[in-house]
């Protein structure tokens, strides 16, 4: 090619007009989507800004109507029952445009009041679901820094009311965790003596095994550095390996040998079940760390594939939210991800599956035992994000408490500290409506 036919081509080409890439950007305006709608209808609003014109907004392929007065863009939606994808494509003058993601949760629900009610109340307890479907509200305290109950609460479902067992815990404890095994059989583990645990001795060693159908407890042994933890979480996995239980979290001794110390622990311990022996397959040493040291938080999986974890931790001058996931599946091995935070930051509080894709988180306090937190959000696995639920508090405040999924669409809330100290007797539905 000739010098004189390059320079003609370089010169056309500098003739062409430039067109910078920059892509427009998209602001929801109303509504509120990170509030669950109860209404299907709404008014979709947006604005679109560029450094030059925008041509068009679309939501779905449905082009928006614009409003000059406020540079607003709108269309009416009709959202459907459940999680809403909004695609919402801007394009400026110069055929450049963007593609944002947005999501819609559609879900009308409400507290019901009228549910069953324990014999006495209590808060620190745990709530597990038998292989017949009874529920099993085991130890507890009646009240803030009271000391641990033994009892066992019984519920036949459905439609049964709790009664007292004559049969009791080997210790009293609470701040436990109670564990569903392959064999029908209730694993508890930790706990301590006291609903304020102040020595690493009000701490809960040994386990115990409840069997319904024999309806005894009986304690087990652990082999390895023992459990020595409250306030913790529990996650039970089957696998052609046998049958595995990792503890996370809670306020326990982040030493042992010679010199205990009672703090918030961050490691997570491995336990494997093996004839009525828990046998540690790692210790505080050997043992993963995730991202947070925290206590009173909650770690539930929504169906299928990892385990959420949310929770706060507070201090008198600072706190330490923890929103991310566990993936003990993962090929390489354990994996932990972030997750998005609660809008509400809370500890103690209870989460349960709702649905096939949502994860109800409810109740909880923040600094000390009078900031409850008296609201309730979902978190969407889908949408990767959490929606506040606004104008449907919980009946009670509540701390402490379980919930547990009933139905696909229905959670019972037990139990929890009240604003005064006092547990709670009282239970509450968390109910999608039809």
């Amino acid at each position: 090619m000739s010098r004189v036919l390059l320079g003609l081509l370089l010169l056309a080409a500098c003739e062409r007009p430039f067109v910078d890439v920059s892509q427009p950007d998209v602001v929801i305006l109303s509504p509120d989507l990170a509030e669950v709608l109860q209404e299907p209808r709404f008014v979709l609003k947006v604005r679109a800004g560029s450094f030059r014109n925008i041509e068009t907004v679309a939501v779905n392929g449905v082009v928006m109507e614009y409003s000059s007065p406020d540079r607003s863009w709108s269309v009416p939606i009709i959202a459907r029952r459940g999680l809403n994808q909004l695609i919402i494509e801007a394009t400026d003058i110069e055929g450049v445009s963007k593609l944002d993601t947005f999501y819609a949760l559609h879900l009308p629900s409400q507290f019901v009041a009228n549910s069953p009610v324990l014999p006495a109340g209590r808060g620190g307890h745990t709530t597990t679901r038998t292989w017949n479907q009874d529920l099993l509200v085991i130890g507890g305290a009646s009240r803030v820094g009271g000391p641990a109950e033994s009892t066992l609460y019984v519920m036949a479902y459905p439609g049964g009311t709790f009664t007292a067992s004559t049969v009791r815990l080997l210790e009293a404890r609470t701040g436990h965790t109670a564990t569903l095994l392959a064999d029908g059989r209730v694993l508890i583990m930790g706990g301590s003596r006291s609903d304020n645990v102040t020595r690493v001795a009000d701490l809960l060693e040994a386990p115990e095994v409840y069997d319904p159908v024999a309806q005894t407890f009986t304690r087990w042994t652990v082999l390895g550095e023992p459990i020595r933890r409250t306030l913790h979480t529990a996650v039970y996995r089957r696998t052609s390996d046998g049958e595995f239980v990792d503890l996370y979290g809670g306020l326990g001794d982040t030493r042992y040998g010679n010199d205990p110390y009672l703090g918030v622990r961050q490691d997570l311990r491995t336990f494997q079940v093996l004839q009525d022996t828990l046998v540690a397959l790692n210790s505080l040493a050997t043992a993963p760390y995730p991202e947070e040291a925290i206590y009173g938080h909650t770690t539930n999986r929504i169906q299928v594939g990892p385990y959420y974890v949310f929770g706060s931790h507070f201090e008198p001058n600072f706190q330490r939210e923890a929103s991310f996931s566990l993936d003990f599946g993962a090929a390489q091995g354990l994996q932990l991800d972030d997750a998005p935070p609660l809008h509400v930051p809370r500890t103690r509080h209870a989460a349960a599956p709702l649905l096939s894709n949502l994860l109800l988180i409810t109740g909880g306090r923040q600094h000390s035992p009078t900031d409850i937190v008296a609201t309730a959000e979902l978190f969407s696995q889908a949408a990767g994000g959490v929606f506040r639920i606004s104008g449907r508090s919980p009946t009670w405040p509540r701390f402490g408490h379980t919930a547990t999924a009933i139905e696909p669409g229905e959670v019972l809330i037990i139990g929890g500290f009240g604003p005064g100290g006092t547990a709670r007797a009282a239970s509450e539905f968390f109910v999608v409506l039809p």
